[in-house]
């Protein structure tokens, strides 16, 4: 069986409160010791109440936070000492209106983004091109993103994510676009070879009040 995507094991986050000059700082255990895994091809997802971890856990994931003790691993490669190398490797799909500039359009946030990620440049039309399509906003890429509706704003979002075509990816709070983006993301999964073959999993739970699916 091929190793996992990615590998959690005895995850925790911990942060301290308390001001410079305060008697006593509080602990508050944000991720729990969590362990799961995650292999080729599987849709996986982290359900919670707000304050459950969830966030937490996948910018830790993401090299954004490290982790209090514990260990993941993204295709092989340790969040902490391979940080850099997991970047260049992972895409995160954003939720809401962060993580586009509204004042450009579509195509220029996508031209951006392509070259913050290094897609060469050689590539970057036929790239965008093909994302454009693929998410349905060919046709409306010239117009300002803050004239987008909620659901194009996700779409796009779902471009960027792919844009250099990443082996790894994360979406965070799909379900509350997922009536508003689920054509686009449909659309992802059979035009892209890592989200091609994905399949729904039995829910585990994995921590306090956190479950993986």
């Amino acid at each position: 069986m091929a190793a996992p995507v990615i590998e959690v094991s005895e995850l925790t986050r911990t942060y301290r409160s308390g001001g410079l000059f305060s008697r006593s700082r509080k602990e508050v255990q944000a991720v729990r010791g969590i362990s799961f895994a995650v292999r080729r091809g599987e849709l996986f997802g982290l359900l919670g109440p707000n304050g459950a971890g969830k966030t937490t856990t996948i910018k830790m994931l993401m090299t954004l936070l490290l982790p209090t003790s514990g260990s993941a691993r993204v295709l092989g490669l340790d969040v902490v000492k391979d940080a850099q190398a997991v970047r260049r490797k992972v895409g995160y799909v954003f939720g809401g209106d962060r993580g586009l500039y509204e004042r450009l359009s579509g195509l220029d946030n996508l031209r951006y983004f392509a070259e913050l990620y290094g897609v060469p440049p050689k590539n970057q039309k036929a790239r965008i091109g093909e994302l454009l399509e693929l998410v349905g906003l060919n046709g409306r890429e010239k117009e300002r993103v803050e004239g987008y509706s909620r659901g194009m704003r996700q779409r796009l979002h779902i471009a960027r994510g792919l844009l250099h075509g990443r082996e790894c990816g994360r979406h965070r709070r799909p379900a509350r676009h997922r009536g508003r983006a689920g054509p686009a993301l449909q659309r992802a999964r059979a035009g892209d070879p890592f989200l091609a073959g994905e399949r729904e999993q039995a829910k585990v739970h994995i921590g306090h009040q956190l479950i993986a699916i």
